[in-house]
């Protein structure tokens, strides 16, 4: 069974979720551990299957979850219980989408599920190969030592995709130059070239008019450009 909870802390401080137990009573015997004071506690009618959804809050990075899986992992050496530990880290964490995530997974723990039971209903966080990894260490007994391997992987991963980016970011900038100069050239530059070219009433080359027609149709159509470029930009 499932309930939402309300409930204080001792220090006033408002706090929420959900929790998965076996009866009410079972449900507030598990908040109680909690030390906070229950105001509402309400049963989750189940939905069918294919239309249970999960609410994934965005904004969490992987740096996050590589700092989480550290810090959870050195937890868990210290021989504290995992909802604990979650629990702890939760009031740590600054923010807000994954904390209250962290606080979901704590109460999952304290409802009876398996740790990796509870990553694998945010699929949007952790990865199939995270979710594997953690079941991996349950079964094997070494789950501290599985998340200090996660939290190593995804450091590696952060590294090299920030190199990436980095090495990314001097030719873009480049680029960005060169498209500034192109495009000050084809709304200003050549309009002015243009008019002293018409005055001297000579034929223009081919190439001449074809630059100059490019010109007149950026200057005219400015704002068609500015549109292909947004687009293009959200789309990628």
């Amino acid at each position: 069974m499932k309930f939402t909870y309300q409930a204080r802390t001792k220090e006033g401080e408002m706090r929420s979720g959900q929790i998965e137990a076996s009866s009410r009573e079972a449900a507030i015997e598990v908040l109680q551990k909690y030390n906070i004071f229950i105001t509402s506690l309400k049963e989750v009618k189940q939905k069918p299957l294919l239309a249970k959804e999960i609410k994934i809050p965005r904004g969490i990075s992987q740096k996050e979850i590589m700092l989480f899986s550290r810090q959870i992992a050195a937890m868990l050496d210290s021989k504290i219980q995992p909802a604990e530990a979650f629990s702890a880290l939760a009031q740590k964490t600054r923010n807000p989408a994954f904390q209250e995530i962290i606080y979901k997974i704590s109460d999952s723990i304290r409802g009876g599920l398996s740790l990796s039971k509870a990553f694998s209903r945010y699929p949007k966080i952790f990865s199939t190969f995270y979710i594997g990894m953690i079941k991996a260490g349950e079964v094997s007994g070494n789950l501290s030592q599985v998340l200090r391997k996660l939290s190593k992987h995804l450091q590696q991963e952060y590294h090299f995709r920030s190199q990436i980016i980095g090495a990314m970011i001097y030719p873009a900038i480049v680029f960005l130059v060169f498209i500034l100069i192109f495009l000050f050239l084809l709304v200003y530059v050549i309009p002015k070239l243009t008019e002293v070219l018409i005055e001297t009433g000579k034929e223009l080359p081919l190439v001449t008019k074809i630059v100059i027609a490019i010109s007149n149709f950026f200057v005219s159509y400015w704002w068609i450009i500015l549109l292909i470029l947004v687009a293009i930009f959200a789309f990628f």
